[in-house]
């Protein structure tokens, strides 16, 4: 294998730190560059803490990008790109579209099978999370996106079930007609095309969005198609607006290379493993997804808020192994949420009440070297959450802001077995929860703020989780119970002559901890075990601001330490190992150069450290460090506006892993990631 570059993360946070202090420094002797600037961060309000709040005054960390500007012209494949510059997220499978990609925030998620775990997301205020915690993000549009906001901290107390954090992400509203024509090819097979079209009445606005994806993949069995379709209709009046949102994705391929031993990666890093061949193994989807949002002002400082959404999800899926290999469901998802705020000069109140409802018809059948075999379970599992949460805050004087949240869920859980030939294991689980939270943030000096906050957050186990019994049996796993975890954080905001400064210290207990596993006689499935206690210490770090008006720095820096308290597997204790799947040191450092007419350039430089693939601690992947490029050109012909860009990724062609699939049995942790590609594309608006 290649050499990889070592990073002496101590060093090269004081080098990153110190530079950028005196960038900030030197930005700050000329007052008519900056005033601006700091008038923008000043007037930063973020919603995803659902009473929407001033960045800097919010007792959160709560991190924001503009995506249009940080991210624009990149391949935009998946959200990996959107959270690089946000601190404490992690993500790896961002290129193995079966399993989807994998985000962990503060560690949370970290352990997920597939997809988003344990971190609320939200798209334009409508929830992509299903009330038992998972979130699939197979029909985002990333390139579309316009912004982002991120809370790391404990949400639960916000939004309930699986919330160590969550993630809004919101597409802007177009302000005149317009088409917008995109296509770009790559590296592997990638071609991408995407349509989009607003049109712009008085008060009425129409878009329609179309996207088709392809992509061969860089190792064999890889390869995927997917097909989106978006709609959104928003009315706004003096004092109402309303919102329609409609979304239809199809994904009739996206093939699993499947993890493998260290050995095979050394003999072909390119190689799917063998039982993914044999058994095709691989998903296809089809989901709808519909929205409606009401917000109306009742008096200037009272309004409400409505949304109804429903999400359809077929899924298939073929799995590398014979036995109940073959697995599907058909998922509805339903909600409803209703909020009432009241705004006075010292005293915010938001009262609020959700219900959501998921009910998945799953069934497995034996997978017949990919054909699909007997039927061997079958049940309707359904996941029943009411929440009912008041969020308070408190100006106590001009330096002094003080948060209150309080949310009570009530969960249901029900298995109905259709399956009964070995007997009906049908059955109800049912648990409820208080998850409250305090912050304080106190203005030190204009400009520099200091908050801290203490909140507990819970994550039930998954429906999928619950259903996949080591037993083999229906009905749900009698053996899982509901992760707990209680967060303490404390940060500095800092706005330095139009640069903004976010640093924050956390501490976390978690009992209960939900940690994947598999056996020697079903290998690739994933179960799941409670493990006894760990603790989570971190530091997160993040400077963004313009260096010039055309030329903007980027930088986040996170250190985690996260090891066991108490875990005894199989008579062996692993407590003070690190939780696995998570690197103790990852940053990042970007730089955009950009101007409404002309060149474009954009590098990124992200450092990854050594992380562990098993509870064992006995095998890991050292740190690596990758370099991306990216640049065009911006023309403009009167209202038609055309960019022309191409980029590189992994510029030194560094060997690394996309993914690591955490406690595989057999060493078959690793997933390869690409050496050095490219891709290039064309945009064109009118």
């Amino acid at each position: 294998m290649k050499t990889v570059l070592r990073i002496n993360f101590p060093r090269f946070l004081m080098m990153l730190l110190s530079g950028v202090l005196i960038i900030t420094t030197i930005a700050a002797q000329d007052e008519s560059d900056t005033t601006l600037l700091e008038r923008s961060l000043q007037e930063i309000t973020v919603t995803s803490s659902r009473l929407p709040t001033n960045i800097m005054e919010s007792s959160r960390m709560i991190y924001f990008q503009q995506l249009d500007r940080t991210n624009q012209n990149n391949q935009g494949i998946a959200l990996d790109e959107a959270l690089r510059y946000i601190p404490g997220v992690f993500s790896m499978d961002a290129l193995n579209f079966s399993q989807d990609i994998r985000i962990a925030m503060r560690g949370f998620g970290s352990r997920a099978a597939f997809g988003v775990r344990g971190i609320k997301v939200l798209v334009d205020g409508i929830p992509a999370t299903t009330p038992d915690g998972q979130t699939q993000l197979d029909q985002l549009d990333v390139q579309s996106l316009g912004s982002v906001e991120v809370m790391t901290g404990a949400v639960g107390g916000l939004y309930g079930n699986a919330s160590g954090g969550a993630i809004s992400l919101n597409t802007p509203t177009p302000y005149k007609d317009g088409v917008r024509i995109k296509a770009l090819g790559g590296s592997y097979g990638l071609l991408r095309t995407n349509l989009a079209l607003a049109k712009v009445w008085d008060r009425l606005t129409l878009e329609l969005g179309a996207d088709r994806t392809t992509i061969d993949g860089y190792r064999d069995h890889s390869g995927s198609r997917t097909f989106n379709l978006n709609s959104r209709l928003t009315y706004v009046s003096e004092k109402s607006e309303w919102q329609f949102t409609g979304q239809y994705t199809d994904s009739p391929l996206a093939d699993d290379a499947g993890g493998i031993n260290l050995a095979d990666v050394m003999a072909d890093r390119r190689q799917a493993r063998a039982q993914n061949l044999t058994f095709a193994a691989g998903e296809a989807i089809t989901q709808f997804t519909s929205g409606f949002r009401f917000k109306h002002r009742l008096k200037s400082n009272q309004s409400i808020d409505a949304k109804v959404y429903y999400i359809y999800r077929d899924f298939e899926n073929l799995l590398p192994f014979q036995a109940g290999g073959a697995v599907g469901f058909k998922r509805d998802f339903a909600g409803l949420n209703g909020q009432y705020t009241l705004e006075n000069l010292h005293y915010r109140l938001l009262v609020g009440a959700e219900t959501e409802l998921q009910t998945d018809a799953r069934k497995r059948n034996n997978n017949q070297n990919g054909a699909i075999g007997d039927l061997i379970f079958e049940q309707d599992e359904k996941f029943g959450m009411t929440g009912l949460y008041i969020l308070q805050n408190f100006r106590i004087d001009d330096r002094i802001n003080l948060d209150l949240n309080t949310r009570l869920d009530l969960l249901k859980v029900e298995a109905i077995d259709h399956f009964l030939t070995d007997g009906d294991q049908s059955g109800i689980i049912r648990w409820e929860h208080v998850s409250p939270s305090l912050g304080i943030n106190y203005r030190i000096l204009p400009g520099q703020f200091l908050f801290a906050m203490a909140g507990h957050s819970f994550e039930t186990p998954a429906l999928s989780e619950l259903s996949n019994s080591p037993t083999g049996a229906g009905g749900f796993n009698p053996d899982l119970e509901p992760q707990l975890a209680n967060h303490f954080e404390l940060g500095y905001k800092r706005n330095l002559a139009g640069w903004l400064w976010q640093v924050t210290g956390f501490h976390i207990r978690l009992k209960n901890e939900l940690l994947p596993f598999e056996l020697m006689d079903f290998p690739g499935r994933t179960f799941y075990r409670n493990a006894g206690k760990s603790k989570r210490n971190g530091v997160e770090i993040a400077v963004n601001g313009q260096l010039s008006k055309n030329l903007r720095l980027l930088t986040a820096y996170t250190y985690s330490d996260f090891q066991f308290s108490e875990y005894d597997l199989d008579g062996e204790s692993l407590k003070g190992n690190f939780v696995s799947g998570i690197p103790k040191h990852f940053g990042n450092l970007g730089i955009v150069y950009e101007q409404a007419e002309g060149a474009f350039i954009a590098g990124d430089l992200s450092v990854t450290g050594k992380m562990f693939a098993n509870d064992q601690n006995t095998d890991n992947v050292e740190g690596y460090s990758l370099i991306h490029l990216r640049g065009g050109w911006n023309f403009k012909f009167n209202q038609t506006d055309l960019k022309i860009y191409a980029g590189v990724r992994n510029l030194t062609d560094v060997d690394y892993f996309d993914n690591l699939r955490i406690n595989a049995f057999g060493g078959r942790y690793y997933e390869a990631a690409p050496g050095r590609n490219y891709f290039g594309g064309i945009s064109l608006s009118f």
